[in-house]
Order: structure tokens, then C-alpha cells, then sequence
């Protein structure tokens, strides 16, 4: 986790020099909030989420607003909060349907498929397993940049 550290905070730098909010800030944050759930830092995962999705929303960036309006829900779940998971899964379909839906009952199922696989693999990644728990398999970063 130190190496993931390092990289987003090397992110963080690289963006505040740019000095402008957008869509890969967003996931950036999307980014933090995954170290910090990692971490068990669950309110500021969540703080970073809804920042990421009212970010990608005001940019009108539909698809990022779906992922990480999945994530919330994933994280959300994961903590037992079962009725605003679902709240904001509610959301993420009514996202779906404004933003990615293709008119036509031909496509319907195929599309309803397609959206359903995406966001449970995504709730899936946030749901703890005992390897995330007891930190069991260390994962190291291959870019050089650091020692082992």
C-alpha cells in the first residue's frame, strides 16, 4: 500500500500544478477513495465518492457519474448499509437509462445484460474478501521507483 500511496499522491502534485478541476481529477479522488476504504477510512472514502460523482455530473460525464456511483453502492453494501446501496444502485439505473440506453425493445435485454455484469463486477471489487482483511498477499508496484 505504501507504493499506491506514492503514486496517487505523485497524481495529486501533477494535477494541482494544472490548477483545473475535470473528469480525471474525479477519478483520481475514485482512486483515493479506493485506498481509503482499503485503509478502513470508510467516511472519507465515501466523502471522496461524492465528490467524484457531483464532479462528473456537473462535467457531464455520465459514464465516470455510473462507475463511481457504483462504487458508493459497493462500499455502502459492503458495510451492511443495505438501504442506501440500493438507494443509490436506484440511481445508477436511472444514470443508465438517461445516459447509455439505446431507444428501441430490440436492444432492451441485451443492454439491461450488459449493465447488470458491469455493475456487479464493479460492487464485487468492494466487497471485502479475507485476502483484503488480513492483507495475506503483498502486491508490489513494478515502475522501478521504488525498493523492495
Amino acid at each position: 500500500m505504501p507504493e499506491a500511496l506514492h503514486h496517487l499522491h505523485e497524481a495529486k502534485r501533477i494535477f494541482s500544478q494544472g490548477q483545473q478541476l475535470s473528469t480525471g481529477e474525479a477519478q483520481l479522488d475514485a482512486a483515493w477513495a479506493r485506498y481509503y476504504a482499503r485503509m478502513g477510512d470508510h467516511a472519507r472514502a465515501e466523502d471522496l465518492l461524492r465528490g467524484a460523482i457531483r464532479q462528473a455530473s456537473d462535467d457531464r460525464y455520465p459514464r465516470g457519474e455510473l462507475v463511481f456511483l457504483t462504487q458508493l453502492a459497493g462500499l455502502r453494501l459492503a458495510r451492511r448499509h443495505i438501504w442506501s446501496g440500493a438507494a443509490l444502485l436506484l440511481r445508477t439505473g436511472y444514470v443508465f437509462f438517461r445516459s447509455e440506453f439505446e431507444p428501441g425493445w430490440r436492444n432492451l435485454l441485451a443492454q439491461l445484460r450488459s449493465g447488470t455484469k458491469i455493475t456487479l463486477g464493479l460492487i464485487y471489487t468492494q466487497l471485502p474478501t479475507r485476502r483484503q482483511r488480513t492483507d495475506a498477499v503483498p502486491v508490489y508496484c513494478p515502475c522501478g521507483a521504488h525498493q523492495h
